[in-house]
């Protein structure tokens, strides 16, 4: 990271890395790189552009969704060379255990051939999280969040590793991780074009650093953009409990 590059207001920011997922529905190993430029903005948000380059190479897919997801192909290595955007805002009071404040997160990617990709695509993501004190050390908050991908040009149909997923911890707790949403016929998740998912949680003291929690999960994918309706959202509630750590809460929940 280099702040006030050639003594502008911009600061850069370039990253690297190899990320290797083993999912329900799919396996995958990513290569990415990413330089972006940031910049302060009225209001508290930070806006940036920049570009990302991303090789990924899925495997262990079931023939039953390669059925239904015919542009993914097994060990074919996709390339996305893509134009990257977004503002984000933060005012998250105490970040490692939130007691006040909250974060707005939008951010876009698109993905040309021009630029050398051979996977084509538009994806944004916009999530808003919120936190507030009721009364002394009881913490009520709030998250939304709603992503679209939709191909363009040659790419007919977006790959399983670039599909949104959703269903475990951090999502809508009731489902198992990645199966809220379409499945195959052996009941494997296929991902979605779509995805929209939101918490409603309650936390209060019980015992010095313990505190139960109460929350209320929604949300669904939706195998393409066309097919969303809030009409299909389905729900989860559930009770937990955490316990505050030196460098964080704990939790264990049930759903």
């Amino acid at each position: 990271k280099n702040p006030q590059i050639f003594r502008s207001n911009f600061d850069f920011l370039a990253q690297a890395g190899i990320v290797h997922r083993d999912l329900p529905g799919f396996t995958d190993r990513s290569y990415y790189t990413q330089e972006r430029f940031e910049h302060n903005l009225p209001w508290k948000f930070r806006g940036y552009f920049g570009h990302a380059f991303e090789y990924a190479r899925p495997s262990d897919v079931p023939l039953s969704t390669l059925v239904l997801l015919q542009e993914t192909e097994p060990g074919r290595l996709y390339k996305s060379s893509m134009v990257i955007f977004g503002v984000t805002r933060n005012t998250t009071v105490n970040p490692s255990d939130p007691i006040a404040g909250g974060r707005i997160n939008l951010g876009g990617e698109c993905a040309l051939d021009f630029l050398g990709s051979n996977l084509e695509f538009y994806r944004t993501v916009a999530e808003v999280r919120r936190y507030h004190s009721i009364v002394k050390d009881v913490v009520f908050s709030g998250r939304l969040k709603f992503g679209i991908i939709s191909p363009i040009q040659a790419t007919e149909q977006i790959p399983i590793q670039r599909r949104f997923f959703s269903g475990g911890y951090n999502s809508v707790r009731g489902y198992r991780l990645d199966y809220l949403g379409p499945r195959n016929p052996s009941g494997d998740p296929l991902g979605g074009e779509a995805v929209i998912e939101g918490n409603l949680q309650t936390r209060v003291p019980v015992y010095k650093k313990f505190r139960a929690v109460g929350f209320m999960d929604f949300g669904n994918v939706f195998f393409k953009t066309s097919d969303i309706d809030l009409g299909q959202l389905k729900y989860a509630a559930g009770v937990g409990v955490d316990y505050l750590t030196p460098i964080g809460p704990i939790g264990l929940y049930f759903a």
